[in-house]
């Protein structure tokens, strides 16, 4: 999408980098509710950070000793974290 000028015809490059520059600045300023507490400390030698979902659903395979109540606490302990 180009915003051309009514004199010249030509793109206006400066709307253009405004409506950008003001993108970027909204989209900066979001929450960081969903970072560690210790996010930077931890990940400076990291050259890549998984970002994962906030719903996880383990479909894998389970241990043969472990019991429902045993799940139940798991699944409990993880919710709360």
């Amino acid at each position: 999408m180009t915003i051309k000028s009514k004199k010249t015809g030509k793109p206006q490059f400066n709307v253009l980098i405004a409506v950008f520059m003001i993108a970027l600045f909204v989209t900066s300023c979001g929450p960081k509710r969903y970072l560690a507490g210790d996010f930077e400390q931890t990940t400076v030698d990291h050259k890549r950070v998984a970002v994962l979902p906030f719903k996880i659903v383990f479909t894998g395979r389970l241990p043969k000793d472990l019991s429902e109540q045993d799940l139940e606490k798991i699944k409990l302990n993880e919710s709360e974290t």
